[in-house]
Order: C-alpha cells, then sequence, then structure tokens
C-alpha cells in the first residue's frame, strides 16, 4: 500500500466493506462486556463496602454474582452461540439484579442471627422466609425477559433468552452456592459478628414521613402534579425505528461513504 502511494502521487487507498464492519462489531462488544462488567461490579461493590462495611462479605457477595455471570456466558456459547450489540447488556442486568437477592438473604441472616445462635439454624430461618420470596421474584421477571424471545427482532429475541437463563443460574446461586458460603464461619455466630451493624443513613425518610403524614393532601396534589406533568411530556417522545442510530458511532460507515463518495455516495 505505501509503496503504491509513493508511486502515483495523489491516490489516496483506504478500507470498506463487509470485513471492516465486522471487526468494528466485534471490538464493539468486547468493550462492551467489559465494561459494564467492570462497571456494574465495581459499583456494586462500592456500595457494599459503604453499607456493609466487611470486606470478607464483599468477597462472598460476588462469588455467586460473578460464577452466575461465567455459568451465563458458558451457556451462551451454546445458544446462541454468540453475542451482539444487544446482548452484551444481559451482564449489567444479572449484577443489578443479583445483589438484590443475596441482599436481602443475608439481612435476613442477620436478623435470624443472635449471638450464641448456631450459623446452620439463622440460615434455615433465613431460607424459610426471604427464600419463596426471592424465588418468586427472580422466577417472574425470568418469564418476563423469556417472553422477548417471541419478538422478531434478533437482538432483543436473544437478549430476553440470555437474560432469562442467567436469572435462573442466578436463583441457583443465591439458595444453593451463598447459602454454603455464608455457612463457612465458626458454628455459633459470634459476638462481634452480632453487633455488626449497617449504615443505611434512613433518618431523612422518616422526617420526611413525619412531615408527609400531616399534609397528605399537599404530598397527593403534588403526585397527581408531577404525573400530569409526566403524561405531557409522554405525548412529545418520539419512536425511532432507524436501526442505523442503535449502533452510535460508526467509523466503518463513514469511510465506506468516504470511499464511495467520488462515486456518487452510498445507496439510500
Amino acid at each position: 500500500e505505501g509503496k503504491v502511494v509513493a508511486a502515483h502521487p495523489g491516490v489516496a487507498i483506504d478500507h470498506a466493506g463487509g470485513y471492516l464492519f465486522a471487526v468494528q462489531d466485534e471490538a464493539r462488544i468486547r468493550h462492551d462486556i467489559t465494561w459494564t462488567i467492570a462497571i456494574s461490579g465495581g459499583a456494586i461493590l462500592l456500595l457494599f463496602a459503604l453499607v456493609l462495611r466487611r470486606v470478607g462479605l464483599l468477597l462472598i457477595l460476588m462469588v455467586p454474582l460473578g460464577l452466575s455471570t461465567l455459568w451465563t456466558l458458558g451457556m451462551a456459547t451454546i445458544y446462541p452461540g454468540h453475542l451482539n450489540i444487544v446482548t452484551v447488556a444481559f451482564a449489567a442486568i444479572l449484577l443489578g439484579m443479583g445483589d438484590d437477592s443475596l441482599t436481602h438473604l443475608y439481612l435476613r441472616f442477620r436478623e435470624e442471627g443472635r449471638e450464641g445462635t448456631t450459623r446452620a439454624e439463622a440460615l434455615r430461618g433465613a431460607l424459610a422466609s426471604t427464600g419463596p420470596s426471592i424465588m418468586v421474584a427472580t422466577l417472574t421477571s425470568g418469564l418476563a425477559f423469556a417472553a422477548l424471545s417471541f419478538v422478531r427482532f434478533r437482538g432483543l429475541s436473544e437478549l430476553g433468552i440470555i437474560a432469562a437463563i442467567g436469572l435462573l443460574n442466578l436463583l441457583i446461586s443465591c439458595l444453593f452456592l451463598f447459602p454454603a458460603l455464608l455457612s463457612a464461619g465458626p458454628e455459633r455466630i459470634s459476638a462481634r459478628e452480632a453487633r455488626a451493624s449497617l449504615v443505611v443513613p434512613m433518618g431523612l425518610f422518616i422526617r420526611f414521613h413525619r412531615w408527609a403524614r400531616r399534609r397528605r393532601a399537599l404530598v397527593m396534589t403534588m403526585t397527581g402534579a408531577l404525573a400530569i406533568g409526566a403524561a405531557l411530556a409522554c405525548t412529545r417522545l418520539e419512536f425511532s425505528s432507524d436501526l442505523k442510530a442503535l449502533r452510535g458511532d460508526d467509523p466503518a460507515q463513514e469511510r465506506m461513504q468516504r470511499v464511495l463518495a467520488p462515486f456518487g455516495g452510498m445507496p439510500d
């Protein structure tokens, strides 16, 4: 390429075509997978660190989240066999929904456990009280995502299948793996563990509740005004069916247009 340009001044050589699009999409998918997992996992770790303040617990919580994501990626190699620009969002969905179930189970375990209580008793109580709720909530979310498998747009269809599989893996890791990890400790809950406090700033919400309880009419009026404003704003919301807009920045498309510009540009 360099020799041709040197021998023929004024000749410009560029690359375009289907292969360039494929290379660009592959790089974009790899970038999205890396950043969605990193940002989601990092944000969850930061929140848990601020609220739970226990490094060991952070690691215990991240093991089920990480493994359920890994299992889902492994199953995705069987079907659909690939990830696309839409389905890479499953990682953020799984991490975002997974920490809810794990946190609910752990907090109930904390409530069931007192100084001197056996760890097995606290786990049994936590699973008996919150296990059914976690199962129903996770399965309903999985069924909602599975419904996307019937849409004709392939990206959403595959996202629904992968997300549903991921939530099933998450349920397994939450109800089987996570309790096993919590049980890996002293037989009886120590005084230090029983006194471990959560940093949850609820005082502001409690004060607001007291204020709003005496001003129900004002609160309902403000809520109604906000609802009407949102409904009016929705009337100006437009629906875009342009699939090219989903790609965002598209260097391959720009390069194709540059190559074909001397011949009249790309067809509509």
